[in-house]
């Protein structure tokens, strides 16, 4: 063939090639449809899902405290330590939609014990106790929205180290009526857990009122005097009642522990982003 044979035989063939694709593009979709169209799908985002939360709780709790107790075994007018007070604030950055993690903090201040002792002299004591504990930890909860609803349960576990903080408050009074005060302070260190759980009810987008409950174990095995003290009823002799360092010790020369264990319930507020 030569070449124009070969230019008049594709000339011929444009009409029929050009009539086809008429053809095509006529051909009918299903009423209702539209063409295929091949896209790439986009990711589902939830409209309430957070990147993170902030939560600030306040608890009534119980303390365990039974070795401390006992060691005012010896005294009279005797008040124990039962319960006390606890504030935590906790962020939670999101690994999930359903699961977050980070710090937590919290501030335990246990209502103070007190008692009273007299000594050979005589001499009569008079002590105020107060204890509270610094909860540092990390972990994670657990959070899910129960559908159609504004509220959501949550399940959490937490772990770190507690720093107890103890301050005996004590009014001396010798024979001769004469007055003087003094205040011993001691300080330890021990492991905390935590397991909690919370019904919360959404008040307005990203802002959540939360009904929560747990059980803490905190203990502390020793308590250290953290400075010298001495006292005077004159200015002029000084009685010290402690070195700094002195670990904390009842009638039997036995290591007191202070036990922050126990439940707490209470009420909290979260803001999420």
């Amino acid at each position: 063939m030569n070449k124009k044979f070969l230019y008049a035989l594709a000339v011929c063939f444009i009409p029929f090639v050009l009539s086809a694709e008429d053809v095509i593009s006529e051909i009918p979709t299903p009423e209702g449809t539209a063409p295929h169209v091949e896209s790439t799908p986009e990711p589902v985002v939830d409209p309430n899902a957070q990147a993170f939360r902030i939560t600030l709780g306040v608890d009534y709790t119980t303390v365990g405290m039974k070795q401390a107790n006992d060691s005012m075994n010896d005294d009279y007018n005797i008040k124990l330590f039962g319960s006390g007070i606890l504030t935590t604030l906790d962020l939670g950055i999101a690994i999930y939609p359903f699961l977050m993690a980070g710090p937590k903090v919290g501030y335990l201040y246990c209502f103070a014990a007190g008692s009273e002792h007299n000594y050979p002299g005589p001499i009569n004591t008079k002590t105020e106790m107060n204890a509270a504990l610094v909860p540092i930890e990390a972990g994670a909860i657990l959070r899910f929205e129960l559908p159609g609803t504004s509220v959501a349960v949550s399940a959490g576990a937490y772990a770190g180290a507690g720093l107890a903080f103890i301050s005996n408050n004590v009014d001396v009074t010798n024979g001769a009526s004469q007055k003087a005060s003094y205040v011993q302070r001691f300080d330890g260190l021990g492991f905390t857990g935590e397991l909690t759980a919370a019904l919360e009810i959404k008040l307005i987008k990203g802002v959540d009122l939360n009904i929560n409950g747990g059980y803490r174990l905190a203990y502390v095995q020793n308590v250290k005097q953290s400075e010298d003290v001495q006292y005077s009823f004159d200015s002029i002799t000084y009685t010290a009642v402690g070195s700094k360092g002195d670990v904390m010790q009842d009638a039997a020369n036995t290591d007191v522990p202070f036990d922050f264990s126990g439940m707490n319930i209470g009420i909290g507020i979260s803001l999420g982003l």
